[in-house]
């Protein structure tokens, strides 16, 4: 009898247990599920991504020789309505206009190497004025620049802008996006801005600016945040082939944190990095190479981390007036055994006379890499 009762006890304690762990897996299992949930929304949130505009409206044809069709661009923006698209031919280019788009609205043009919009003598080329517009397949340049005139092919004021795959060139500011979130610049050729900017995101959020060529420009692409603004831009930079500039990529100001600044590769510039002030970004995967100086970072940057770069063939690969960044298994122009020292400086601002004094201070990439890593731009 005692047998049995001790047989019976651990029947009973061994059934307890598995539905002990049965309740612990269901625990577990919901856990995780809500756990997932919200972070699949939190990542939403943060990558959020600009939409088309709503594409169910009438088409509205200018140029060739359709029944109906518009003389110019700006009258079929006129007679739009959101959700619209103004489709434009070949066959009346080079349309020269000033164009203000303020309905959600896709401009797309029939070839972009031969569907041409050139400045008609005012401001920007095309102004965007509202949410979810979409412009597409053209050439957008300038004739020679009048006095006083504001200067870009495309200016964006409004959120959720798309500018993919068109041919910027000639003489004014390539893309210039202002106190606007969620665009993506995608796609595009921004070329010979004579002395200007190709992209130029200021007081941005959340943007997007991947696989465009960007070359012979003053800065190939700038971002800045003013301290006013008061928000992070948290802009992603990738896959841009960005060469024969003066600076390839500057990062402009305090407030430009939580930026991703990879995969793209930077040839021939003077200066492929410019880092001025900005924090808490990361830069990885970038090739740089050819360059008069490779990196190039200013007082006050700090905790920007930079690894797993190419530095090939520049002839400085960095002046740092910082301290504070982090540097980590980057390819420094040849293989190396030995941790690579970077010197930086802290400045000691004096307030009576005012001056800065110098000190340098140093750096390492603890664990440099052997060979330049294949990176996919």
């Amino acid at each position: 009898m005692q047998h049995l009762n001790n047989h019976n006890l651990i029947n009973i304690f061994e059934g307890g247990t598995r539905l002990l762990i049965k309740k612990i897996l269901i625990i577990g299992i919901i856990i995780l599920f809500l756990v997932t949930v919200i972070n699949q929304s939190v990542a939403i949130d943060y990558v959020k991504k600009p939409s088309n505009p709503i594409s169910n409206g009438k088409t509205l044809y200018v140029g060739g020789t359709g029944e109906g069709n518009y003389t110019t661009i700006q009258e079929a923006i006129n007679d739009a309505t959101d959700g619209d698209t103004v489709f434009v031919y070949d066959e009346g280019s080079p349309y020269y206009e000033f164009i203000i788009i303020n309905k959600s609205i896709n401009l797309i043009g029939e070839d972009r190497n031969s569907t041409i919009i050139e400045r008609n003598w005012k401001e920007h080329v095309i102004n965007i004025l509202a949410k979810n517009v979409l412009i597409t397949g053209f050439t957008i340049q300038d004739r020679t620049l009048p006095l006083g005139v504001l200067d870009s092919c495309i200016y964006i004021k409004e959120d959720y802008a798309i500018i993919r795959g068109n041919i910027i060139k000639n003489r004014i500011k390539g893309i210039y996006a202002k106190n606007c979130n969620y665009s993506s610049i995608t796609n595009n050729s921004i070329l010979s801005t004579n002395g200007n900017t190709g992209i130029y995101l200021k007081n941005t959020q959340y943007c997007e600016v991947s696989n465009n060529t960007v070359k012979n420009n003053n800065i190939g692409i700038h971002i800045e945040q003013n301290t006013w603004y008061e928000y992070f831009s948290k802009t992603i930079i990738s896959h841009n082939t960005i060469f024969s500039n003066n600076v390839g990529i500057n990062l402009d100001s305090f407030w430009v944190q939580e930026c991703n600044v990879f995969r793209n590769c930077l040839n021939n510039n003077k200066v492929g990095f410019e880092i001025e002030s900005p924090r808490n970004n990361e830069i990885f995967y970038n090739i740089i190479e050819n360059s008069t100086n490779a990196i190039y970072i200013r007082d006050d940057s700090s905790n920007n981390c930079f690894y797993r770069n190419n530095i090939i063939r520049c002839k400085i690969m960095v002046i740092s007036y910082s301290y504070e960044d982090i540097w980590k298994q980057n390819y420094w122009n040849r293989p190396r055994i030995f941790p690579k020292p970077i010197i930086g400086k802290k400045i000691l601002w004096i307030d009576y006379p005012y001056f800065g004094l110098p000190r340098p201070c140093l750096m390492f990439d603890w664990c440099p890499a052997k060979a330049p890593y294949e990176i996919d731009v």
